[in-house]
C-alpha cells in the first residue's frame, strides 16, 4: 500500500566514490534534527555501506539485511537511536552479497519500506556510480542532491550520474502514461540514447504528440535538482559549481540551485576517523562549514515542494507496471544512457576558467549605435570587467553588448555599471556570456 504520510525524501547521490556524500548526507540530518525536526537517515549504498561508521557503530545491532531477508517485516522493526535527538538511523547491510544489483522484488520493497516510514525528513545515502538501483533511489526522492568535488572525475561523473537519472526519468515517465497507446514509444530508448541534450529530445516529443512534450516538461520543472560542493579548497574553485549550473541547465533543462559550498578541511576529516559526525564535534560555532550546514537545513526547509508530483512513491507498487516495465528495471538492465559523459576539454575548460585572471586585452565593444575601443581587464566564471574610455556614456537601453577580441565575436549581458571615485562610468559588470564553442556561467562579480 502507498504510504500517505506528508514526509519529504532527500536523496543524496554523486557520481564518484569519495566525494563526500556520506559526510553531507549525515551531517545535513542532524542539522534538519537540531531544527526540531523528525528525521531518518538510510544508508542506501548497498554495495559498500558505511554511514553506521560515522554514526560510532563498528557492527551496527540491525541492517537492511533483516528487512530483505524477511526477518522483519517492518522497516521500522531496523531503526536504531543515534545520540542527536530526533534523528534515527537505518544501516545498511555489512553483509548484502549481491544485493548491490537487487532483483525487482527486492528493489520494490525497499523503495516501498522507505516510502511508508513515518517520519518529516528522511535522507537517504545513495551508493556511487550511475547504476539502475542508484538511479531508482535517488529518483524516488523528492529533493535531488548533487554532490561534487572539485576534481574533473568527480565532475564528469556527477553529471552522467544526473544525465542518467533524468534520462530514465523521462523514458519511464512516457512508458507510464502512454506505452500502451503508442507504439513508437517502444523505440524511446534509442531517442533518448542518441541525444546529448534534452532539448533534442523535446523537439522530437513535440513532432510525435505535444502532449508527450508537456508530460517530460512536467517532470522536469518538478525534478528539484540541488547542488553541494565538498573539499573546495579556494573561494574561486567554487566558481566551478556556476559552470556545472550552465552545463545541467543547457544540456538537462534543469535549474539545479547551489545549497552550500564546504572547505577541504582537517576538522571534517577528523571527524570520520573519530566515528562521530562532524556537526558533533565541532567546537566553534562560528566555523564555517558548521555554519554552511546549517544554512543549507534551512534552504531545505524552506523549500516550497509538491509532493504529489516531486516524488515518485508508488514508482515499485507491485502490479503497477507491465513485465516490460520490470525488464527494465531488473539486474543487468541498461540504462537509457551511459551519461554521455561531458568531453574532457569543457571540465578541463572549466577548471581553468574558474580562478579570475587579468588579461589587459585589446577589445571592441558594438553596441546598437557606435563603436568604443575597450580593455578586458578581468575574466573569471563571475564576471568580467570592460574598461571603457573615461567619460564615456551608457545607454541602459542596451540589452545586449558585443565584444570582439581577435576576431571572435562574444555575446554579454550587462548586469551592473562600474563606476569610479567620481561617479564615471569606467566599465560593466557582466553574466550568461557564450565563449568560444564553452558553454559556461560567469555571475555578476561581488568584489574586484
Amino acid at each position: 500500500m502507498a504510504s500517505t504520510i506528508n514526509k519529504i525524501i532527500i536523496g543524496v547521490g554523486g557520481g564518484k566514490g569519495g566525494t563526500g556524500k556520506s559526510i553531507v548526507a549525515s551531517n545535513l540530518a542532524i542539522s534538519l534534527a537540531m531544527a526540531n525536526k523528525k528525521v531518518i537517515i538510510v544508508d542506501a549504498d548497498l554495495g559498500a555501506s558505511n554511514l553506521h561508521s560515522l554514526f560510532g557503530l563498528v557492527t551496527p545491532p540491525k541492517t537492511l539485511d533483516d528487512f530483505v531477508n524477511r526477518n522483519v517485516e517492518d522497516l521500522n522493526s531496523v531503526l536504531i537511536d543515534t545520540a542527536v535527538p530526533n534523528l534515527k538511523l537505518i544501516c545498511g547491510g555489512v553483509a548484502m552479497v549481491g544485493l548491490a544489483d537487487p532483483t525487482f522484488e527486492q528493489k520494490a520493497r525497499l523503495i516501498n519500506g522507505i516510502n511508508t516510514l513515518d517520519t518529516d525528513y528522511l535522507v537517504v545515502d545513495i551508493g556511487a556510480g550511475s547504476s539502475l538501483t542508484s538511479v531508482d533511489f535517488y529518483n524516488n526522492a523528492h529533493i535531488k542532491i548533487l554532490v561534487f568535488s572539485a576534481q574533473l572525475t568527480s565532475l564528469q561523473n556527477g553529471y552522467g550520474f544526473l544525465k542518467t537519472a533524468v534520462y530514465q526519468r523521462i523514458t519511464r515517465a512516457l512508458r507510464r502514461k502512454y506505452g500502451t497507446q503508442d507504439k513508437r514509444l517502444d523505440s524511446l530508448d534509442v531517442l533518448v540514447r542518441n541525444a546529448d541534450q534534452v532539448k533534442n529530445i523535446l523537439q522530437v516529443l513535440e513532432k510525435l504528440n505535444p502532449e508527450y512534450r508537456a508530460t517530460v516538461e512536467q517532470e522536469l520543472k518538478h525534478y528539484n535538482t540541488f547542488i553541494i560542493g565538498n573539499m573546495f579548497r579556494e573561494e574561486n574553485s567554487r566558481d566551478t559549481l556556476l559552470s556545472m549550473q550552465t552545463i545541467i541547465r543547457d544540456y538537462l533543462n534543469l535549474q539545479a540551485d547551489i545549497l552550500g559550498v564546504l572547505s577541504h578541511r582537517q576538522t571534517i576529516h577528523d571527524s570520520i576517523n573519530r566515528m562521530k559526525p562532524f556537526m558533533l564535534t565541532v567546537k566553534n560555532k562560528s566555523d564555517v562549514d558548521y555554519i554552511t550546514f546549517l544554512n543549507v537545513a534551512k534552504k531545505v526547509l524552506h523549500l516550497k515542494i509538491d509532493l504529489a508530483l516531486s516524488g515518485q512513491d508508488n514508482f515499485f507498487q507491485a502490479g503497477k507496471y507491465d513485465e516490460q516495465y520490470k525488464a527494465d528495471a531488473a539486474p543487468g538492465a541498461k540504462p537509457p544512457t551511459d551519461g554521455h559523459l561531458l568531453p574532457d576539454e569543457l571540465i578541463k575548460s572549466m577548471l581553468e576558467d574558474s580562478q579570475r585572471k587579468s588579461t589587459g586585452l585589446a577589445a571592441q565593444l558594438f553596441t546598437d549605435t557606435q563603436v568604443v575601443d575597450v580593455v578586458i581587464k578581468q575574466i573569471s566564471m563571475k564576471g568580467v570587467l570592460v574598461l571603457t574610455p573615461k567619460g564615456w556614456t551608457y545607454d541602459k537601453a542596451f540589452e545586449r553588448i558585443r565584444i570582439f577580441i581577435d576576431g571572435d565575436g562574444l555575446t554579454f549581458l550587462a548586469k551592473a555599471v562600474v563606476v569610479d571615485a567620481n561617479k564615471s562610468l569606467v566599465g560593466f559588470r557582466f553574466r550568461d556570456i557564450t565563449r568560444l564553442k564553452t558553454i559556461v556561467l560567469y555571475e555578476l562579480i561581488s568584489q574586484l
